[in-house]
């Protein structure tokens, strides 16, 4: 087990992950990042865009990043 930090990254400041989670892999960390930000995404449906990025850091240093953006188009 390794321990992960997953910062979110939204409109130009960052949130700092200070607890961490301990999971298998990275490519268990890179599915929770995922799933982390399809969970932010669905929180705030009510906006018509939204851009979500969650950096995946692990004790010595970023290893990845996952950028959600989603944007409501109107069919008239």
């Amino acid at each position: 087990m390794a321990q992960f930090f997953f910062d979110l990254q939204e409109d130009g400041s960052v949130l700092l992950d200070r607890e961490g989670v301990d999971l298998a892999d990275a490519q268990q960390a890179e599915l929770k990042a995922w799933q982390t930000a399809c969970d932010i995404a669905k929180d705030n449906a009510g906006q018509r865009s939204r851009s979500i990025k969650i950096l995946v850091r692990d004790q010595h240093a970023e290893i990845l990043a996952v950028e959600l953006n989603a944007t409501v188009l109107a069919k008239r």
